[in-house]
């Protein structure tokens, strides 16, 4: 939300665009490892984007929230990476607005199943964007929404409810039920975005 104090015939321009907020914490590790020329680049084909839709990138110290210089301590700091995702914006009519916040949606969407799934730090690790760390926590703060959300990667899937009455070309009676845990063995309550969910 925005607020602005105006005076007169004074006229204000707003120009708004759905963004995609990602916070990738890791481990206590050496800062200069995220100071490289292509860290842009590398995240764009990590994530599967075009490198203008990367609008921001912060490298912030967990420990303190202060932006991070390039001297190291003696005692390494845990480490978020901020990233902003979004379009130009621009003056355009609502449902311009609406396709780009779907595909907006649909990079959500495919980032956080990726996580979710251990893929993305898998292909993190393999593109060795921070000298082979990979992410340890990820914050999602999707388009339009006022907070964001830590997801948990799964560890393990439970059928607690096996399908039954089941025929060829149609639906089960009784559809499965899978129960998906974290690393602590506690249920995610939360698994996929907010606009795609699983099922």
């Amino acid at each position: 939300m925005a607020y602005f104090a105006i005076d007169g015939s004074t006229m204000i321009d707003i120009k708004v665009s759905p963004l995609l907020i990602l916070s990738f914490g890791f481990p206590p590790m050496d800062p200069a490892s995220f100071y490289s020329t292509n860290l842009v680049a590398n995240l764009a084909i990590l994530l599967n984007i075009s490198p203008d839709k990367i609008r921001r990138v912060n490298i912030v110290s967990a420990s303190n929230q202060t932006r991070i210089r390039r001297q190291t301590s003696r005692a390494l700091p845990s480490i978020q990476l901020q990233i902003e995702l979004r379009d130009e914006p621009r003056t355009s009519s609502t449902a311009t607005t609406g396709i780009r916040a779907e595909i907006l949606s649909n990079v959500a969407s495919t980032i956080i199943n990726r996580y979710q799934s251990g893929e993305l730090q898998e292909a993190w690790k393999n593109l060795n964007i921070t000298n082979g760390t990979a992410p340890s926590v990820l914050n999602t703060q999707e388009p339009f929404d006022n907070s964001s959300v830590e997801l948990n990667t799964i560890n393990k899937l439970l059928l607690i409810t096996p399908p039954n009455d089941c025929r060829q070309q149609s639906p089960c009676t009784i559809q499965p039920v899978l129960v998906a845990y974290n690393v602590e063995g506690n249920v995610i309550q939360k698994l996929g975005s907010k606009d795609r969910p699983w099922q």
